[in-house]
């Protein structure tokens, strides 16, 4: 017979990993803005977010991960800290700093790597 891939997607496992793929993005943001300076001479809201807020949204993105209950969301959690920290160390050489372009730059990178990481650590399984 002929075997069919589709499965209805409430019982896919994808659906957290395409849940926990913006989150970890938008977490970036938060590694970059505690641990760099803003690049430009304007006030920037960014200035404002610093170590409590990376302390918060660690908490918080600590708990959903913690409640994928997979060693995959781990993963993918480690990959977007590897990448914010290449982005981070390349625009502080580049432009001593982030702006909102290299944030917003950073969380399509960030993405890209957890998905890659869910899709290379086989997430439906």
């Amino acid at each position: 017979g002929v075997q069919t891939c589709a499965l209805p997607i409430w019982q896919s496992n994808w659906i957290g990993a395409l849940i926990l793929t913006p989150a970890l993005g938008r977490w970036s943001i938060l590694l970059l803005t505690a641990t760099l300076p803003y690049a430009r001479t304007s006030a920037s809201v960014v200035e404002r977010m610093g170590k409590r807020s990376l302390f918060w949204g660690t908490a918080a993105i600590s708990v959903v991960v913690a409640a994928a209950a997979s060693g995959r969301a781990c993963i993918a959690m480690a990959a977007v800290v590897a990448v914010s920290a290449a982005f981070g160390f390349y625009c502080r050489r580049r432009i001593a700093g982030i702006t909102g372009d290299t944030l917003g730059a950073n969380v399509e990178l960030c993405e890209g790597a957890a998905l890659l990481a869910f899709l290379w650590v086989g997430y439906p399984r």
